[in-house]
């Protein structure tokens, strides 16, 4: 376990290591890692990671359905109604999927 000194000290470095170029996309970081050898890695994202559209965001998030407390088919109601929630009659369309079943 890392005392507060050493703690205070990483956090200080890190402040000191972070480097960022103005001409660096927010979304799209450079980012370096300080190796206590002296050696550093250096890796550019370009934001395009984190886009996705929503067929996509739903095929990433179906991997935690075995961990959920609600059956698979619940979920894909949720799902479904978030993909169509601009064609829901009322607001509350996207709580009832969430409601435990009887």
């Amino acid at each position: 376990m890392l005392g507060r000194a050493t703690v205070r000290e990483a956090v200080a470095r890190q402040a000191r290591d972070l480097d960022p170029v103005a001409q660096d996309d927010l979304f799209g970081p450079r980012i370096t890692i300080f190796m206590t050898g002296g050696t550093s890695d250096t890796k550019q994202s370009t934001g395009r990671e984190f886009i996705w559209d929503f067929t996509e965001k739903t095929r990433r998030i179906r991997e935690v359905i075995p961990g959920l407390p609600i059956p698979a088919a619940q979920f894909e109601e949720i799902i479904a109604t978030c993909r169509d929630l601009n064609k829901q009659p009322r607001a509350d369309g996207l709580v009832q999927p969430t409601l435990k079943k009887a």
